[in-house]
């Protein structure tokens, strides 16, 4: 019967009497899926323990899926500063973290799965075959830090602050 094999459909399939059309087939591949987490990197080392969330980080997954389509979504992490991206196409992407107001730069670590490669806010190079599920492609966060104190009139010399010495 011949036929003309498209995307999600074969047409033009002729039909004669007594003709048999044989394995007019769909492939499907299974979705892919890739995520992780923002989190306070108490430790800076790295590794996600059971340390503060950081919800509200908008997180952009950027790449080329296996039919050479450009791919760019965005998401924010939830309240366990978690994020995901599903029902992806296998491919290569990238996973680029906005950085917090809040916080500084910390350690970024890619996923087990997947490879990738962690940089400065961006875990990049992630392969994602059919149904692979990369997980903890993480961003860790440090506290912004802070210095104060005075400048006074030490009129008694001895490098303390008493109320009555003038700023």
């Amino acid at each position: 019967g011949g036929g003309t094999a498209g995307n999600e459909v074969i047409s033009n399939i002729v039909l004669t009497p007594g003709l048999v059309s044989n394995n007019n087939n769909f492939g499907e591949v299974l979705p892919a899926k890739l995520s992780g987490y923002v989190y306070e990197d108490a430790g800076n080392d790295g590794v996600r323990n059971s340390e503060t969330p950081i919800s509200g980080v908008t997180v952009t997954l950027t790449g080329t899926n296996d039919l050479n389509q450009p791919v760019s979504v965005t998401t924010t992490t939830n309240a366990a500063g978690f994020y995901e991206f599903a029902n992806l196409r296998p491919g290569n992407y990238t996973v680029t973290e906005t950085q917090p107001a809040t916080s500084v730069e910390g350690k970024d670590t890619a996923g087990t799965i997947g490879g990738g490669t962690a940089g400065n806010d961006v875990i990049s190079n992630v392969v994602l075959t059919p149904g692979l599920n990369s997980v903890e492609n993480n961003f860790g966060e440090l506290p912004k830090a802070a210095i104060n104190g005075f400048v006074y009139c030490d009129d008694n010399n001895d490098g303390i602050k008493q109320g009555t010495e003038a700023g």
